[in-house]
């Protein structure tokens, strides 16, 4: 089984600084890996061991974000890879999206889970994962908070919002 966690370099919120025009001042912050990425590499590194799968990380940023990338190695992960184009500058969900699926169809085409932390710290949009998924043409699951079982053919997961509690089977890659 073949795995690729998606990871983001985000500011360290604790210590936000601002720019003339009203933006975060990333420049002069110190960064860290999204918190709630180090979640799905958590998660990976449990179907590792129950899978022996081989696991990824990708992030899309600057030089500096190869930091998280040999965070997620000290974690765990088998391989990392680092997105990091000046063209890249800026990008909205959109086009990260479009960066990521590319990404996955050229050089990671045996994947067969993708994992994405809900949502970042520094946009909180949750479009990402989804948008990727669907340039893919793959089935995907949002706000997963437990993975019951997985098969070489489909994954099951639990999911939870403020009203129900719901159990999803999708088909892989996934």
């Amino acid at each position: 089984m073949n795995i690729v966690v998606f990871i983001k370099q985000v500011p360290d919120t604790n210590d936000v600084k601002w720019t003339q025009n009203n933006n975060i001042d990333r420049a002069n912050m110190e960064s860290i890996m999204n918190p709630v990425d180090k979640q799905a590499i958590q998660a990976s590194l449990k179907l590792k061991e129950q899978n022996n799968a081989h696991i990824t990380a990708i992030t899309m940023g600057p030089g500096s974000a190869i930091n998280i990338l040999k965070e997620a190695i000290a974690m765990g992960v088998d391989d990392a890879t680092l997105l990091c184009d000046a063209k890249f500058a800026g990008s909205d969900t959109c086009a990260t999206s479009k960066v990521l699926s590319s990404v996955i169809n050229s050089k990671f085409p045996d994947t067969d889970l993708i994992l994405f932390g809900q949502s970042a710290i520094d946009g909180e949009t949750s479009q990402t994962g989804p948008s990727t998924a669907v340039r893919l043409n793959m089935p995907f699951i949002c706000h997963v908070n437990e993975i019951v079982e997985i098969t070489d053919s489909q994954i099951t997961v639990n999911t939870d919002n403020e009203k129900e509690r719901s159990v999803y089977k999708v088909s892989l890659p996934a």
